[in-house]
């Protein structure tokens, strides 16, 4: 019977001898006896509390696992559903390694690793969201002592008041991009704040609590196989809680060899010798210029700049929903949503940013937009150099064809599917459809053409 176990403050835990000896006796014998499983009401009550946490609320805000995966990507444009969220944060400054301090020696204590069978990345709403990238001297001080032995660019997320949401330090290699092994993206994250930090894991038993420094530490791995690699890749978490500060640590690595592990051991033995981080160097950071706005149709077609570019018209059958006006640091302009029960349509009329200049496609390089060309999953056949294009095509409003929307049709389930952006002068659209033709699109972009 597997058991859930829900991650969000990392209790302290003061164990009395009796509980050691358990402890220890459970890391000797590596198998649980039936009498350790959990009855099947604990299984499934924390199961319930983790969806509905996962289903709460329409404005959503990806975790960090997303910001510098370039091929992490869905049928959506990054940042389109989600404007003022991690996917797209800027330009992004890489921070020095830091050196490691002379410290006295000390024990490398082990990690003890409890199997996952499941791993969901929640997907929070922080209101009024903005960031600001780390400055060395900030990152010294939420890495005391030292840091890791790789470079990294970190940034501190914030609610719109000011107030300090996480820390996220990635890693990245010094030419910018994450390390790679059989295709798939190996960094390593780290994610540090003083609220809980909610995840979602799910174990086989419960869990096996590993202390270094005597600070108690749960250690998990998912085996993330990937169908056409050579070799298993798995997912590495440890959370922790110092001082009252949460932390969460994850990265990617293959399933032989132990590197993953030995990774992690040293991350978490690191950061838990060298101190608590000092978050108060990240108080009253200067607030950028937001905007979150609810708009009816009617506003959303009379806004100065945006209006024109959308629809006056819905296919029949869909009905209005809502639209907003965005304002952040990586988005300026309006989404709206129409609906018909079961099938869904987002509009998206911002200004370009340079993701979207640089997306641009030629209806003459069908190699870069056309899904008929490749088979599913596009990851394994879309050439690398192509895949940024194929997931996220913008075309320029003159050269726009049917013809084009066409290649870009892609059926789920028996549900037809569509995603593209098209460049107007100084305006963007964002176009993410289920459940309609491309016929039917393509009046809606004569609309407003």
């Amino acid at each position: 019977m597997k058991s859930e176990i829900i991650i969000d403050s990392w209790r302290k835990i003061k164990a009395d001898n009796a509980t050691h000896e358990r402890i220890l006796d459970n890391i000797l014998n590596k198998v649980h006896s039936d009498e350790t499983k959990k009855p099947m009401w604990k299984v499934f009550v924390p199961i319930a509390a983790c969806l509905a946490v996962l289903l709460f609320g329409i404005w959503i805000i990806p975790r960090i696992g997303y910001r510098y995966l370039p091929e992490n990507i869905s049928m959506n444009r990054p940042g389109a559903e989600i404007p003022n969220g991690y996917s797209n944060p800027g330009s992004m400054e890489l921070l020095p390694v830091l050196p490691q301090p002379v410290l006295p020696p000390t024990r490398q204590y082990e990690l003890t690793l409890n199997k996952m069978s499941s791993q969901t990345e929640p997907r929070l709403f922080i209101p009024g969201h903005f960031w600001h990238e780390l400055t060395v001297e900030q990152l010294h001080a939420i890495l005391p002592n030292g840091g890791m032995n790789f470079p990294v660019s970190a940034t501190a997320h914030y609610y719109g008041d000011g107030v300090l949401f996480d820390v996220s330090i990635i890693e990245i290699q010094p030419d910018g991009n994450a390390t790679k092994f059989n295709d798939v993206y190996m960094r390593t994250t780290i994610q540090i704040s003083s609220g809980a930090i909610f995840t979602c894991a799910l174990f086989d038993y419960d869990p096996i609590i590993s202390y270094v420094h005597d600070v108690p530490v749960t250690a998990g791995v998912f085996d993330r196989s990937f169908a056409g690699h050579v070799n298993d890749i798995a997912l590495y978490i440890a959370n922790f809680e110092l001082d009252g500060i949460a932390y969460r640590i994850q990265l990617n690595d293959s399933v032989a060899g132990g590197n993953g592990l030995n990774r992690l051991t040293e991350i978490v033995n690191t950061i838990i010798q060298n101190g608590t981080a000092d978050l108060s160097i990240l108080n009253n950071p200067v607030i950028p210029e937001l905007r979150d706005e609810r708009l009816t149709l009617d506003e959303a077609r009379a806004y100065p700049g945006f209006g024109t570019f959308f629809p006056e018209n819905a296919p029949r059958g869909f009905t209005f929903d809502y639209a907003r006006r965005m304002l952040n640091q990586n988005f300026d302009g309006i989404l709206a949503f129409w609906d018909s029960g079961m099938d869904s349509i987002r509009w998206q009329v911002s200004r370009p940013e340079a993701h979207d200049l640089a997306h641009v496609v030629s209806i003459y390089q069908r190699e870069k937009f056309d899904l008929s060309l490749y088979s599913i999953p596009f990851a394994d056949s879309v050439p690398q150099e192509f895949s940024q294009f194929v997931m996220n095509p913008v075309f320029l409003a003159e050269e726009l064809t049917l013809d084009a929307m066409q290649a870009r049709q892609l059926y789920s389930r028996g549900r037809s599917q569509m995603n593209f952006s098209i460049l107007f002068d100084d305006v963007v659209v964002s176009i993410s459809v289920t459940g309609m033709q491309p016929e039917q699109v393509w009046e809606m972009f004569l609309d407003i053409k």
